[in-house]
């Protein structure tokens, strides 16, 4: 599962351009983060750029019992703020893993693993397009796909997905097992390398 999702960035551009230092991969032409909308202020069209590859713009979590809502969308950074920033200012702010995957792919692998709670959060990001961080008066109009992979719920009882975020998932790819024992086989031959393992001892003799 985890290596069809990471083929995904496949049908990304091969590179993207994107302000310079921005935590957010912001839009030039229209940015999110108060550092891409300074920075655009300041220079205008001569605002730095640079150019971000697939792989850049591709990031997964592993569902855990320790993952929290500031692990994806993000929280008060207090090092900024004891550094003189005011609480007040968004720059304060320290960014998740979701909107570091804007105008990307963010992926949660084993999502019914996650805390009902979280997935209320991610449940927020599909339907309002968009985050809060710690009651800030703003909103960060993203811009990318969200994919999970999950195991059958009669797999295992470690946890479901909530309903409504369920429903919120667009389309589904159902993998099974492999109907006959010659077919597994011959798949674990092929992902086992088994012949380029050979090759490589003949090679050596």
């Amino acid at each position: 599962k985890t290596r069809m999702l990471r083929m995904l960035i496949n049908l990304l551009d091969p590179f993207m351009p994107a302000i310079a230092g921005s935590e957010v991969n912001d839009d030039p032409l229209a940015p999110i983060s108060k550092y891409g909308r300074d920075l655009l202020e300041k220079h205008g069209d001569d605002c730095p750029i640079e150019w971000i590859p697939r792989a850049r713009r591709y990031h997964e979590k592993l569902a855990t019992p320790d993952v929290t809502i500031a692990d994806l969308i993000g929280e008060i950074d207090l090092i900024k703020h004891a550094e003189g920033k005011h609480l007040a200012n968004e720059d304060v702010m320290h960014f998740g893993l979701i909107p570091r995957s804007h105008r990307g792919i963010f992926c949660m692998n084993e999502l019914p693993d996650l805390g009902p709670k979280i997935q209320v959060g991610l449940f927020n990001v599909l339907e309002e397009r968009d985050v809060q961080i710690r009651g800030f008066p703003i909103q960060l109009n993203l811009d990318l796909a969200l994919v999970f992979s999950a195991n059958p719920e009669d797999y295992t009882n470690r946890g479901a997905i909530v309903t409504p975020l369920k429903d919120r998932i667009e389309s589904q790819i159902l993998t099974h097992y492999p109907k006959t024992v010659e077919t597994a086989l011959a798949i674990t031959e092929q992902e086992a390398h088994v012949h380029a393992e050979q090759e490589k001892l003949v090679s050596v003799s």
